[in-house]
């Protein structure tokens, strides 16, 4: 692939030479003309890719001091690489894919998601679930909204609510609604139809994450099917095995049979999406544990037995292993790989996630404060109760509890009969000191990308040049090339502490 990059580089190359040659030939062109220089320049260009690669959240500042290219050529090379569909695959085949993910969904395509938690409890104790505590003998507990009591959003207030979306959507934001823990949200099933019915009036898409137990419930299979998406948790194809990830030691005679229960649920409800909304997504969300991980490929079978349409496989993002079981995870990955690369499987899309494990990239000691309000302009969590955070409550397994036992420590505001979302979201009531080290992966990878393209801006390099933004591919203002012609170059540190114009 390197190669390809390397030749896709070039073409780019010469792509912008033909642009701006009339503009270059009035000055002094910044990029060499030979065409054994151009090469030189390709190479240089591609070492750029590379640490991005490695390092998607490095500035502009950094990579010009490990590169020895000053800011303007820099300019120059990330605009080749934001026009280059090889360097964006190069990265998205990368490790650091999520990054790339992230980066394409929230701040190339402006995505704003916002996630309801609307369920108060939940069937089952599933052990990777951060909602849950195990105590010294084994047994698993509620420990996040069952034990609180409030007023829930009124209908009312959810109104007001997709009122605001509306305005956010508006100013040209794509929104997505997930419906999500908190607990399982189909014990609130009143609430999740409320507010599929208005996402939908709205043309917003809706995900519908469930552990799908519920659905033998004809009622609650049609309020779903009416989303986008539904995502169902199960990671493992073993009735035992899942009875000790899902209940453990909890008897209940309702989910004696819990797999067996939710393969006929999820029959049901494959059949029945064929009829009433055909265009509903349904998939598996697999985390990948010591426990299961030699299923996997079992599962993928089951998935394809069962006719849904995608399979995402993701770490337990909470935990650490020593070498043996991370070699034994990654074999089985490897396996699933394999297995899903087959032409059989060409109707089921198999999803696997780039950040595996808790030592990997995005798991080392990050230090500082995660900036509320900042991440609250791409995500924001609502409870039950309308309290508003910009990360995961509870993100932690309690052994590492990354809420203090009180969810009101991240909220921004709360959300009630006098107070909107927008207004939470202009005026926030306090701005949680929130660890970085305390949040998830995703959301660590929002507060890197925010802050690279923040000391991007204030080094003098605009979006329109960021090797992310492929949307903005066409968009070369004329400053960019005038700024090219002249000969005296840019000292890298003369934009120290000031926005400018590339």
């Amino acid at each position: 692939m390197e190669q390809a990059l390397k030749q896709d580089l070039y073409q780019e190359f010469i792509k912008m030479e033909k642009d701006v040659h009339p503009i270059w030939s009035l000055g002094v062109n910044p990029i060499p003309s030979k065409t054994e220089l151009k090469q030189a320049w390709i190479e240089k260009v591609f070492s750029v890719c590379n640490l991005l690669k490695r390092h998607p959240y490095m500035s502009g500042r950094s990579i010009s001091e490990k590169t020895g290219l000053n800011k303007r050529q820099l300019a120059v090379a990330y605009k080749m690489i934001q026009r280059s569909n090889v360097s964006q695959d190069y990265f998205k085949s990368s490790k650091n894919r999520d990054y790339f993910n992230v980066v394409n969904h929230y701040f190339n395509y402006q995505l704003y998601t916002i996630v309801f938690f609307v369920g108060t409890n939940c069937p089952s104790r599933c052990l990777y679930c951060p909602n849950v505590k195990v105590d010294k003998n084994g047994r698993r507990r509620l420990i996040t909204y069952n034990s609180l009591k409030g007023k829930k959003l009124s209908e009312k207030t959810l109104n007001r609510i997709f009122s605001d979306l509306t305005e956010i959507k508006d100013k040209g934001n794509n929104i997505l609604v997930k419906i999500s823990g908190g607990l399982e949200p189909l014990t609130n099933a009143k609430t999740m139809k409320i507010i599929i019915d208005l996402a939908s009036q709205l043309g917003i898409r809706v995900k519908l994450f469930t552990n799908g137990l519920l659905f033998k419930d004809s009622g609650k299979r049609n309020i779903a099917l009416a989303a986008s998406d539904v995502r169902i948790s199960l990671s493992t194809s073993d009735e035992k095995q899942y009875q000790n990830i899902c209940f453990s030691d909890r008897v209940n005679p309702k989910f004696k049979h819990a797999l067996s229960l939710l393969k006929e649920n999820i029959k049901k409800l494959v059949r029945e999406r064929n009829d009433l909304n055909p265009k509903c997504q349904i998939g598996f969300n697999t985390i990948v544990l010591p426990e299961n991980h030699l299923q996997l490929v079992s599962l993928l079978e089951l998935a394809r037995e069962l006719g849904i349409d995608y399979v995402d496989l993701k770490p337990d993002y909470f935990s650490n292993y020593d070498t043996v079981t991370r070699i034994a995870m990654e074999n089985s990955i490897q396996k699933a790989q394999m297995v899903a690369s087959h032409e059989s499987y060409q109707n089921l899309y198999v999803n696997f996630t780039g950040s595996l494990f808790r030592n990997d990239l995005f798991w080392q000691s990050w230090p500082g404060i995660c900036d509320a309000i900042r991440q609250s302009e791409f995500k924001l969590f609502i409870t039950p109760f309308g309290h508003c955070s910009p990360v995961h409550y509870g993100a932690f397994p309690s052994s590492e509890a990354s809420f203090q036992g009180k969810l009101p420590n991240y909220s921004i505001g709360e959300i009630n009969d006098a107070q909107s979302l927008l207004d939470v979201l202009r005026h926030p009531f306090q701005l949680p000191k929130i660890d970085l080290k305390k949040l998830n992966p995703f959301e660590l990878m929002l507060h890197l990308e925010i802050t690279r393209e923040e000391d991007d801006k204030a080094w003098g390099l605009p979006i329109s040049v960021s090797p992310y933004h492929t949307r903005l591919r066409k968009d070369i203002p004329l400053d960019f090339f005038l700024i090219l012609t002249e000969s005296d170059p840019c000292p890298q540190e003369s934009a120290r502490g000031k926005r400018e114009e590339v």
